[in-house]
């Protein structure tokens, strides 16, 4: 589904497949919709086409999310175009933060993107931020949440995820008698500010295990 500059929309079935391409100088179809290169930490993708009854739609990418829109290519009468979704952005290396896959509204990082949460075991509140790997607009953001423990005897420990303070949207408490074990789940947090919320409050002492944090991956605000 498409959205034309005046407001109305329509839709666009492609007959072949397109590209845009992040180091194109714009403002062109198939590149940037500015000349110069980006300077944000997000960009955004857009199909764009000449307007009903189209059956050939091109890329063009932005820094501009909906509703705005991107700054329209002025050859070739283009006038309408469609949301695919976001990319978090690194302005020095002007590219994409790292490789990842769309599918529907789900971007999956390929692979799994660290955070500052490595092998931690904060017992009070602790908020992490993740502006740099998430678009501003994501609707969901999904966690690789996990612990792991390398001393003996048996370890309790809760794991706590919240995007408000003292709710738990994910805990998990963790027993093991081993001397050796690793456990990751894949959480999903809705999207507040682009941040979480961990704790980890073990009375195991120093052979408490370690909590750590990475992404996996968004939902772009595109349905279903």
């Amino acid at each position: 589904r498409t959205s034309t500059i005046s407001g109305n929309s329509f839709n666009v079935v492609a007959t072949s497949s397109f590209a845009a391409n992040i180091a194109t100088a714009g403002p062109i179809a198939g590149g940037r919709d500015v000349a110069a290169a980006f300077s944000s930490t997000e960009v955004h993708w857009y199909a764009i086409t000449t307007g009903l009854g189209s059956t050939a739609p091109i890329g063009l990418v932005s820094t501009t999310r909906p509703p705005a829109g991107p700054a329209m290519p002025t050859t070739a009468g283009y006038s309408a175009w469609c949301y695919l979704g976001a990319s978090p952005y690194t302005s020095a290396s002007t590219t994409v933060l790292a490789d990842h896959y769309v599918r529907g509204p789900w971007a999956t990082f390929s692979p799994y993107q660290p955070t500052s949460v490595v092998s931690t075991n904060p017992a009070t509140e602790v908020t992490l931020t993740l502006s740099s790997q998430i678009p501003s607009n994501a609707e969901t953001i999904r966690l690789r949440v996990g612990s792991a423990q390398t001393g003996g005897g048996t370890i309790v420990d809760p794991i706590h995820i919240r995007v408000v303070s003292s709710q738990d949207l994910w805990t998990q408490t963790l027993t093991n008698t081993t001397t050796s074990v690793m456990i990751f789940h894949p959480v999903d947090v809705p999207n507040v500010s682009r941040s979480v919320i961990y704790q980890s409050a073990s009375s195991a002492g120093a052979s408490a295990p370690g909590m750590t944090i990475d992404v996996m991956g968004w939902t772009n605000p595109i349905g279903a």
